[in-house]
């Protein structure tokens, strides 16, 4: 159970990562 909560945490911190950054560039394009 821990291991699919500890899974799940790092999906949604590895998506959080993807969209802050992708954000931050489109930003830096404008």
């Amino acid at each position: 159970m821990l291991l699919v909560i500890g899974y799940w945490l790092l999906v949604i911190s590895y998506w959080l990562l993807v969209i802050g950054y992708w954000l931050f560039v489109m930003c830096h394009n404008l």
